[in-house]
């Protein structure tokens, strides 16, 4: 079903699985626990049946799997969840952990995840997370260059499509890097910004 690597040079750690579907159902509740916009939803204990409710669009529909194609947990999230819901882990959820732990961690990790379904720049952007959260050069330096660049426009946009705020930053820089989504627009000040995160991504991944 999926196949667990470290990433060379860093450590971050990445779940391959063979079907999207697959995919996302195996992480919808602890990405939802990471940075769901709903505050009833992130960073509580929910059933499988309190997060697909949430997830409902306005015509009653359940999108999740079609919407989402890559996830990425930093690693206390993921120690924190798996602490919290440890009497009441669905199947796949164990299965990830059990595979995870066989490996030294430490205690800063990064966990991605994507399919073979989808485009290398899935991986690419879930990589970008990872680098921000594990760095703190990387994250200064791009938080600096954010400031002069603040594409508004675009994090309007991001938090349209369901992001919370307080993750925003982190997904400029991975949208910015990685490729933008079909439904964004390459702008002149997005060009820029771009000019300048590779300026500073380049010392960490190439």
């Amino acid at each position: 079903m999926f196949k667990l690597e470290k990433i060379k040079n860093h450590n971050i750690y990445y779940f391959k699985y063979d079907k999207a579907q697959y995919l996302s159902w195996a992480f919808i509740r602890i990405q939802e626990f990471y940075e769901s916009p709903n505050l009833l939803i992130r960073g509580c204990f929910n059933t499988i049946d309190d997060i697909i409710k949430s997830e409902l669009d306005d015509t009653g529909e359940f999108t999740f799997f079609e919407d989402w194609g890559g996830f990425n947990i930093p690693g206390h999230i993921w120690n924190y969840f798996f602490c919290k819901y440890r009497n009441c882990l669905r199947d796949v959820e164990v299965k990830m952990q059990k595979e995870l732990s066989k490996l030294d961690t430490g205690c800063d990790f990064y966990v991605i995840g994507s399919s073979k379904d989808e485009p290398s720049s899935t991986f690419e952007h879930e990589i970008r997370h990872g680098l921000w959260y594990l760095y703190d050069d990387y994250r200064r330096d791009m938080l600096k260059v954010l400031k002069v660049h603040p594409v508004k426009q675009l994090r309007k946009q991001l938090l349209g499509m369901g992001y919370c705020k307080e993750v925003i930053n982190d997904e400029v820089q991975a949208y910015v890097l990685a490729g933008l989504d079909e439904s964004m627009k390459m702008t002149k000040e997005i060009k820029n910004l771009k000019v300048d995160l590779k300026k500073i991504e380049k010392r960490f991944w190439n």
